[in-house]
Formats: C-alpha cells, structure tokens, sequence
C-alpha cells in the first residue's frame, strides 16, 4: 500500500527534536499517529500479528508524553483494530473505557464519542441491543458535533450487522438506511461497508441475486485498495451465500486463493471462519452471517 510506504518513511525520517517541539506546543505527536494508523493499514493488508505489535507501540509511546491527545489517538485505533480482529470484547472495551474516562477527563469530545462508540458495538455483539443503540447514537452525536464524522458509516454499518445477527434484520436494515451510507463511496472502509448491506440483503429477503453483487461489488473494491482482509470476509460471505454447485464452486475457488494469500494471523476470527468454510465445517444458522 502506497500509504504505509509513506507513514513508514515518515517515521524513518521523523527528526526527534522537531518532533518533541511539535508535542510541546500542539500537544499531538506524529509518531503516535503514524504507529496507530499504520497497526490499521497491516491489518487491512493482511497482517493482523504485526498489526497487534503496532498498536502496543502506538500507546506505549502515548503513555510516555504528558499529553490527553496521544493517548486518545493510541487508544481509539487499538479499540477499532482490536473490535475487527478479535471476539475478545473484554480486550476492546477495556481500551474502549480507559478511552473514554481519558477523553472525558480532559474534554477531548470526539474521542470520547469514539469509545462511546465501540462501547457500543461491543454490547451490541453480546445482544445488548437497546442499552447499545443509546450508548451508539450518544458516541455519534459527540463525533459529529466535534466534526469527527469520518468513522460514523462503519460504526453504524456494523451496529447494523450486529443487530440483524442479534434476530432483528428488519432493524438492522433500517439502521443502515438511516446512516444514510454512500455505497458508491470509496474510503477505506467501504468495501465492509457493501459485505455488511449484502449481509443484510440476505437476512431480509432481498434474495441471493442482491446480496451476491453487494458482496462481489465489496471483493472488487477490496482488491483495487488491496485490502485483503476486507476481501476475505466478502469472499467467505460469497462463499456461503451462494447455493447452486457452479457459482458455489466459483466462490470457493476466490475464497481458498484469498486465504492462502495470508502469512500470519491464522488463529483470528476471519481466517478460522474462512477455513471452516473450505473444509466444509461450517454451518450456518443465522440468515445473517456472524463474521464474529
């Protein structure tokens, strides 16, 4: 990825004086950013181990300044990297609420309604849904009165996910369709952003014929940002969508060939749910696939 060359060569040349300097009189450090949001950019290439290593650094260096917004950034990237990887929720919504007593405590608003938010999806996944849907939509009105509404559509998208999963599609879908999502958006999270709609098409009997071009439209997408860990789970969600024995086969084949493209991280959610489906293993009891 042509951005991680960049945030690795920023740090490759980071001067430590310029950097203290900056630290001192802004309060915000580059080297935490870069270390945060390049633990994000390995984990969407696939490696979720050095994507783990990476956040560790990320908040020990924050945990060396005498700063609230270090830590802050340290902390919301770790509890979004640690939400997509793991079903560990005790893990995430320990980095959650430590975020969100630190935000609240120096009045860092967007943070704070950051780790309202994974707080949120967190109890969401453990079916929690009403105490969630309020803890989610207090997190989204502090991250949009902070104009911090960059991650507002995958929070939602996956508030969506987690309620259909929960045996409410039909809220799930109109979840979705009150973020008002763009689908024909290109940030780096879209392509979960069309698996999930594609999920939900399925959930809601939208038909096969829906979901299976959402999911497909998520594995282009996913493979022009190389993204491959976007592009396994709408490869593993094609390949369990579909039913007749040539398209079934079809998707096996892109979902085998994605898979064996990972190095690392083979114990991780995504990529047990992906072998479980090559081996035959899996089995599916929801209409709405639980990726965790």
């Amino acid at each position: 990825m042509q951005a991680e060359a960049h945030f690795e060569l920023s740090l490759h040349r980071d001067d430590e004086a310029s950097r203290q300097s900056l630290i001192k009189r802004f309060g915000y450090d580059r080297k935490v950013d870069a270390l945060a949001v390049l633990a994000n950019l390995a984990w969407l290439r696939g490696c979720p181990d050095q994507a783990r290593r990476l956040n560790l650094m990320s908040i020990a260096e924050a945990r060396q300044l005498d700063h609230a917004v270090p830590l802050c950034v340290a902390l919301a990237w770790a509890s979004f990297n640690t939400y997509l990887t793991s079903p560990d929720d005790l893990e995430t919504e320990a980095l959650a609420n430590e975020l969100i007593d630190h935000a609240a405590k120096y009045a860092v608003e967007s943070y704070h309604g950051f780790g309202l938010s994974i707080q949120a999806l967190c109890r969401a996944r453990r079916g929690e849904g009403d105490t969630a849907s309020a803890t989610l939509y207090r997190g989204l009105e502090k991250l949009s009165a902070a104009r911090y509404g960059v991650f507002n559509w995958i929070l939602q998208a996956e508030f969506a996910r987690c309620t259909a999963v929960a045996g409410r599609p039909r809220r799930g879908l109109a979840v979705f369709e009150r973020a008002k999502i763009n689908l024909d958006d290109t940030q780096w999270y879209a392509p979960e952003l069309r698996r999930i709609r594609g999920e939900l098409a399925l959930g809601n009997d939208e038909g096969l014929a829906v979901g299976r071009q959402y999911f497909l439209s998520a594995l282009e997408l996913s493979d022009r940002q190389a993204s491959l860990s976007w592009a396994l789970r709408a490869a593993t969600s094609l390949a369990i969508a579909e039913k007749s024995a040539g398209r079934k086969e079809a998707a096996w084949r892109t979902l085998q060939a994605t898979h064996a493209k990972f190095r690392e991280g083979l114990e991780t959610v995504d990529l047990r749910l992906a072998k479980q489906v090559l081996n035959g293993s899996y089995w599916r009891d929801s209409a709405i696939n639980s990726i965790h």
